[in-house]
């Protein structure tokens, strides 16, 4: 029997579609534009811009935190007021700020708790509302007061090792005109500082403020931004974009004295300085603001509640969460970076989604971090040596920290803040989950 002409015809086009099939799928698969495009390198006043898009060159891998010890919770003798900064030394040791406490607790690598540092108090060696935790050079441990701003060291068995005062050279002597400390990190053989003044005068309040490199003596070696902000003191306010600076999660420091500075709220542009102190590049990301819930504004609200002189002082709180709200340096030379939406909407199983570039900039994957916790409200801690911990109820506790603290004036002075926090804070268990984070 003859072929069919029509069935010949149809076996034709199956074919040829299969054929053409088979070519497209090859085609995507190598075709430049189906993968994220490498970024565009740009000079701009003489300064590389690192343009990268939305999407990282190697896409998502995620890392599941292995648990190694645990500490806090129901079933601890340690309690925890409101973890601040969480620190690994040379040895694997963990030490925890505690800013509610004023102390810092200090565990083994394998989770046995070893000492408690510091308390409160204005003594040597002593705290008042820390702001921040760092391990200096020399090897000593540094609490960050925040006002009046000094770092109160200590040596690794406790004994108090004197006081850096970053502010002391600039100091005025000017009553209310105080240097606060928010925050500090090593650099090199010094420290890298966020800090400025408030300095009250007869018809507005003035805060310059800074981020500058300073030796283990306090004075200044070079500043890399300033600015200056001004109130009215008859209508004080706290307006959350206008006070954002660096200090607010966007600095960090190497060891050979390298710093990179996020240089906006609004904005994913991180700024990268060399350690003679030369900008050598900005790293930009493609990134949509996290817009807030109206709840989410409500606890935006809540955690920064300040009284003045018996009075909550009014908070203007953004529609948008800043574009950056974390960064780490990690193992190998990694910048990691956490934006807002990382922190608040990361994916399906994961407590954080950290963005990752390498030393040119470019952002090469993101990395999400699958560990038992909520996201938002639980935080996690990047160590130097690649551990993680995770802080669970960290949201809780910051905002039972916040209930009732006050200042007695305008002018900045402390009064009786601390012990207000104590209200609503100590019902909240907070616990630690450390481990190493594997594939």
């Amino acid at each position: 029997m003859a072929p069919d002409p029509r069935r010949r015809a149809l076996t034709r086009a199956l074919v040829l579609a299969r054929a053409l099939t088979v070519a497209l799928a090859v085609a995507c698969a190598s075709d430049p534009a189906a993968a994220p495009a490498p970024p565009a390198e740009v000079v701009v006043d003489g300064v590389v811009h690192v343009r990268n898009g939305g999407e990282a060159l190697e896409g998502v891998k995620t890392l599941r935190l292995e648990e190694q010890w645990r500490a806090g919770g129901e079933a601890s003798e340690i309690l925890f007021g409101s973890v601040g900064r969480i620190v690994a030394d040379a040895a694997g040791n963990v030490y925890v700020l505690d800013r509610q406490m004023s102390q810092v607790q200090v565990f083994g690598p394998d989770g046995r708790h070893l000492r408690t540092l510091s308390r409160e108090g204005d003594g040597p060696g002593e705290v008042r509302r820390p702001s921040d935790l760092l391990l200096l050079p020399d090897g000593r441990i540094g609490i960050v007061q925040m006002m009046p701003g000094r770092i109160v060291t200590l040596r690794p068995d406790g004994t108090p090792a004197g006081n850096i005062e970053p502010g002391a050279a600039e100091d005025t002597g000017e009553r209310g005109n105080m240097f606060t400390l928010f925050g500090a990190r090593p650099a090199g053989d010094g420290l890298l500082i966020g800090g400025g003044r408030m300095a009250p005068r007869p018809d507005r309040i003035v805060r310059p403020r800074h981020i500058a490199r300073v030796g283990l003596d306090g004075r200044e070696i070079r500043r890399y931004r300033e600015g200056v902000i001004e109130s009215d003191p008859a209508d004080l306010k706290f307006d959350e974009a206008l006070d954002w600076f660096p200090h607010n999660g966007g600095m960090v420091a190497a060891p050979d004295g390298r710093v990179w500075l996020a240089t906006a709220r609004d904005e994913y542009a991180i700024e990268a300085w060399s350690p003679d102190g030369k900008l050598e590049r900005v790293i930009e990301r493609t990134y949509e603001p996290y817009r807030r819930s109206a709840e989410e504004k409500r606890i935006a609200d809540d955690t920064r509640r300040m009284v003045i002189n018996g009075n909550r002082m009014p908070n203007i709180i953004a529609d948008t969460e800043p574009a950056i709200v974390g960064m780490s340096l990690m193992p190998g030379g990694e910048l990691w970076v956490l934006p807002s939406r990382g922190r608040n909407a990361p994916p399906p199983g994961a407590l954080q989604l950290w963005d990752v570039f390498d030393a040119r900039g470019r952002f090469v994957r993101q990395v999400a971090i699958a560990a038992e916790g909520r996201p938002r409200e639980d935080a996690v801690a990047l160590l130097e040596d690649g551990r993680a911990v995770v802080v669970r109820g960290a949201l809780d506790a910051a905002r039972g920290s916040m209930r009732g603290v006050g200042v007695a004036s305008a002018a900045g002075s402390s009064g009786g803040g601390a012990a207000d926090a104590q209200t609503g804070a100590d019902e909240i268990e907070l616990e630690l989950i450390c481990g190493r984070l594997r594939p």
